[in-house]
């Protein structure tokens, strides 16, 4: 018998040998397997410029490493998922829902050398990606 809150009623995460999927209200949130992992940590620098609203945006990477293991444990309010590959590079994935039963992903890169992190969630092949712009305007990233 779960001891998890009843706000998690809609969240599933479904362990399997490879890693795990997410699910919020049965649509596909993140599936992450060593093959296809869902997180990445690495670091670069950036130079971003304003002017008058005008943004110049450089950005160089130095490295962007595939977080391959992932291990779930079960908490009293959600899930915990580390991340690692190998000893020394990790993340935790806190997963939970708030009082109003709407999922809640708390993601904290473990290491300061480490300042990009990517989060891959799952999308079906027609779906639609909507993300915001630097004037916080609507663009479709699928084009």
């Amino acid at each position: 018998m779960s001891t998890q809150s009843k706000h998690l009623s809609s969240v599933l995460i479904e362990k399997n040998i490879e890693g795990f999927t997410l699910t919020y209200h049965q649509r596909l949130i993140l599936r992450h397997s060593t093959e296809n992992p869902c997180l990445w940590i690495g670091a670069g620098v950036a130079d971003i410029d304003m002017f008058r609203g005008n943004f110049s945006i450089k950005d160089k990477l130095n490295e962007k490493i595939a977080l391959t293991e992932a291990t779930v444990s079960e908490l009293p309010d959600g899930w915990l998922v580390q991340f690692s590959r190998g000893a020394t590079i990790s993340a935790t994935l806190r997963i939970s829902a708030d009082e109003a039963g709407r999922l809640k992903l708390d993601l904290q890169n473990d290491d300061l050398h480490h300042n990009r992190i990517w989060l891959r969630r799952a999308a079906s092949p027609g779906g639609a990606i909507f993300g915001c712009g630097a004037q916080c305007s609507e663009v479709a990233l699928r084009g």
